[in-house]
């Protein structure tokens, strides 16, 4: 497995990733499983057998070289058999001196549908990359049917090279005490009552609206909750601090950066709305951590997110602030309706198990093995 490319397991890729090697090694005793992975990476990951080696691979920190193109084009040669490499983080290796069946996992095409969101330098070469890839591997596994049909529609790739299985939850359910929930809560500045949002603040994950939707609700709603911004403080970081600074909402929003998992459950179980007004996910985590975490959520109803929260949630026009703070404000109105999303909200993250995600890459897996005439 060619996970090369992560410098870290907290971003959605690293979480993919890690729900992925832990699901396989509790699952699969049978097949054998080559890691190679930076050595912070590698020690980070959680295997359960002994058919699982980890090769740690020492690489330049920064992001200015494609690693896994670099190591396997160098390293090619002398690599042990293998019946498939797949690359679940990024483009599979372009170059390989030995052909070996590849499969490769495509979370999203932001890059595509948001350009701007990324380096020109990122974008030429992802633009290059994607297609050559998509063109040389066996198979691609997609984690949605939105991503399937970005692949369609910006590369032309085959409804039958593409099969989708979507990611699982491991964030739990467990309810936590409350003196748990307000040492938290103290650790991050986090007000008793408060709205959350989760994610990096790119340009795509619309933090202005739901910035503008806040205002509606605390000026014309009053409600007294805070607006609390869960995510990395680098990225677009200085845009969202201003449009925070000039909506005059500096004293209301908190934004607490990253929090690990242990306690980001309570994060999640401590708000009354989660609200995720995205223009566009490949998947989408931090609404079904939500929904499983028992928070009625409030969300967009394009890309991939309707095929994770199903109906148990209630969608609005990502546009529209005023929609937002209309959903937002009936649920904070409503206990009744809060009750029901939170119950089908169980219900729904439910779905996505990991036996469900592990048994469809084991299906996948095999099937590539089984036709590949590199095999």
């Amino acid at each position: 497995m060619d996970l090369l490319n992560l410098r870290n397991l907290q971003d959605g890729v690293g979480r993919f990733s890690r729900q992925l090697v832990t699901g396989l090694s509790s699952m699969d005793k049978e097949n054998e499983y080559l890691l190679f992975a930076r050595r912070n990476v590698a020690e980070g990951l959680e295997v359960k057998g002994s058919n699982f080696e980890k090769i740690s691979v020492n690489l330049p920190g920064g992001r200015m070289l494609p690693w896994n193109q670099v190591y396997f084009a160098l390293h090619s040669l002398h690599l042990p058999e293998m019946d498939l490499l797949h690359s679940p983080v990024s483009v599979s290796p372009l170059f390989l001196a030995r052909r070996r069946p590849t499969l490769v996992t495509v979370h999203d095409l932001a890059f595509k549908r948001y350009p701007e969101t990324c380096s020109k330098r990122s974008f030429r070469w992802w633009n290059h990359a994607w297609p050559a890839c998509l063109k040389r591997v066996e198979h691609v596994v997609a984690d949605s049917q939105s991503t399937k049909e970005d692949l369609r529609r910006y590369f032309g790739v085959p409804e039958s090279k593409v099969s989708v299985v979507y990611p699982y939850v491991s964030l739990g359910a467990s309810r936590h005490a409350s003196e748990e929930l307000s040492r938290v809560r103290d650790r991050y500045r986090i007000p008793e009552k408060y709205l959350l949002f989760v994610g990096a603040p790119h340009k795509r994950k619309n933090l202005g609206t739901l910035l503008r939707a806040f205002r509606i609700l605390k000026g014309e709603v009053s409600v007294p909750h805070g607006l609390v911004l869960v995510g990395p403080s680098g990225w677009a970081i200085k845009d969202l601090l201003e449009e925070i600074e000039a909506l005059r909402l500096g004293g209301d929003v908190v934004l607490t950066g990253f929090i690990p998992d242990g306690e980001m459950s309570m994060i999640y179980q401590g708000a009354d709305v989660f609200v995720f007004p995205s223009l566009y996910e490949g998947f989408g985590y931090p609404p079904l951590e939500a929904m499983a975490s028992g928070t009625p959520v409030v969300m967009s109803g394009g890309s991939s997110l309707p095929e994770v929260g199903g109906d148990a949630v209630l969608y609005v026009d990502p546009g529209d602030p005023g929609d937002i703070a209309e959903k937002v404000g009936r649920i904070l109105r409503d206990p009744q309706l809060s009750k029901q999303l939170t119950i089908a909200g169980y219900a729904r993250s439910a779905v996505f198990s990991m036996a469900r995600t592990i048994r469809g890459y084991l299906d996948v897996y095999g099937r590539v093995i089984k036709t590949s005439s590199w095999a």
